[in-house]
């Protein structure tokens, strides 16, 4: 498989979800009260706004790069949105992630990452 343009955010989304998930559970299990969850992920991504600005500038150009397929297209308009959603409104950190996942299902679908093995 060869890394492209058009599938570079799509890994982006991949890390940044993972790595989004290992922070929420490293704060759940730091600070085990749930209601102070919300509070310190805000916190935490009030530092890291940034990563969410440049995957959405990733997302616009592989966008502009892919006119041509659909469930493409709607899977990239999935991750700016949830991008917007973590940079305004981290209070729904499900909603985002749900969205993210959406669009690498989407985008395993369509692209089919997988290994091949060399003839």
């Amino acid at each position: 498989m060869k890394i492209s343009f058009r599938k570079l955010p799509f890994l982006f989304n991949l890390i940044f979800l993972i790595v989004t998930i290992l922070q929420s559970l490293i704060i759940l299990v730091v600070n085990p009260h749930v209601t102070k969850f919300i509070p310190t992920y805000m916190d935490a991504m009030a530092e890291v706004w940034w990563l969410c600005i440049v995957a959405i500038l990733l997302h616009i150009i592989a966008y502009l790069i892919s006119l041509d397929q659909n469930l493409i297209l709607f899977a990239h308009l999935c991750a700016i949105v949830a991008y917007i959603i973590l940079i305004l409104v981290p209070n729904l950190l499900l909603v985002a992630l749900t969205l993210l996942v959406i669009s690498l299902a989407l985008s395993f679908h369509v692209y089919q990452f997988h290994y091949r093995t060399p003839v």
